[in-house]
């Protein structure tokens, strides 16, 4: 985000001045004409290239949800820095020719100076920008094509549908997927929580669609073994924003079950360079990032569960990671996820035989 700021303050006339004397000492123009001309075009083309690349990015992940969702991040970001080159071009394009104008150059030529220089400058600046971005969601976990490594048996997963925002429920192997409930719940950081109820141990179902709007109860008893969120300092249920560890602070929910507790959790950052870090314990283990100029993607909403297990949220998309070994699964598209266990069988369920992971190695 600092790296992103700072270059679009600074950078962009230090990329024109290279741009300008590049261009001066190949093709014999004027340098100082020719760098003024290429720092303003610089400047012209990152306002209009924020808006039209980051416009493909979204629409090229939109598309790749469909197909295969969690892979769509690297995807988008391929697509968003050959866009921006193209983009670059096309924008800097009649700077150079009026920069090479009346100096005796061929306006042909200012095409072959504009990919001249794109060239160049792209060369410093993705390596550049590569320092500072992560994507170790693609490095630091084995995405895996199917969910035959979810413990067994299933628990169940109750989300909002980011399209009809009715509540929907499905186990974490990925079967049994259902509608459960109308509820018009469309807004982004609408999710649902779990409250034990007046009368008896099971635990009610309730809904927040945004900051200072009440709950709503959903449903009533919906198990004995949910997740209510740890609270802090911070906020208590039912807030919906800070529902992700507010500055370091941990609220992931967490299913209490005495006899398969685990050893891992996963804790939600603020920001999308901190995504979501898994702990062995009190130390850190390794963090889950995707976060760069183009795509950056946010993490929240952390359902740790028994066997080291957790569910969470990373933009629209619920995934399931086993912590040990580093398998992550996309379980559906939606919002705000709630996991409920199996009754009388949460607390006595097994997970499966261990395999090789080269992730987990």
């Amino acid at each position: 985000m600092w790296a992103s700021g700072l270059f679009m303050l600074f950078g962009n006339a230090l990329i024109g001045i290279l741009e300008g004397l590049l261009i001066a000492s190949v093709f014999k123009t004027r340098a100082g004409r020719t760098v003024l001309f290429m720092i303003v075009a610089n400047y012209v083309s990152m306002f209009v290239g924020l808006w039209g690349v980051s416009y493909l990015a979204d629409w090229f992940t939109e598309i790749q949800l469909r197909v295969e969702p969690v892979q769509a991040g690297w995807r988008a970001l391929l697509v968003a820095v050959v866009g921006s080159f193209l983009c670059s071009v096309a924008i800097e394009w009649p700077f150079c020719s009026l920069a090479m104008k009346n100096t005796g150059v061929r306006p042909g030529k200012a095409i072959r100076a504009t990919l001249l220089a794109q060239t160049a400058s792209y060369a410093i600046l993705i390596p550049c920008f590569s320092l500072f971005s992560q994507a170790s969601l693609y490095t630091s976990s084995s995405i895996e094509p199917d969910l035959g490594f979810v413990a067994k048996p299933p628990a169940t997963v109750y989300y909002i549908d980011r399209n009809d925002g009715d509540i929907w429920s499905i186990l974490t192997d990925g079967t049994g997927k259902r509608r459960v409930k109308d509820a018009n719940l469309t807004m982004s950081n609408a999710r649902l929580f779990v409250d034990k109820g007046k009368e008896g141990d099971l635990y009610d179902l309730w809904s927040v669609s945004g900051r200072d709007v009440p709950a709503q109860l959903v449903i009533r008893g919906i198990g004995h073994d949910a997740a209510p969120r740890r609270q802090s300092n911070f906020t208590i249920e039912p807030d919906s924003w800070s529902n992700h560890g507010m500055w370091g602070q941990e609220m992931e929910h967490t299913v209490v079950c005495p006899i398969a507790g685990g050893e891992w959790i996963a804790v939600p950052g603020f920001w999308g360079a901190q995504g979501i870090t898994i702990r062995k314990g009190d130390e850190p283990a390794y963090s889950l990032v995707l976060d760069t100029p183009f795509v950056s993607w946010i993490m929240r909403n952390a359902v740790n569960l028994p066997h080291d297990q957790s569910v969470f949220q990373i933009e629209d998309m619920l995934v399931i990671l086993d912590m040990p070994s580093r398998r992550l699964g996309f379980l559906t598209i939606g919002r705000g996820p709630v996991v409920v266990l199996p009754e009388a069988q949460g607390c006595e369920s097994t997970p499966p035989a261990p395999t090789t992971s080269a992730a987990a190695d």
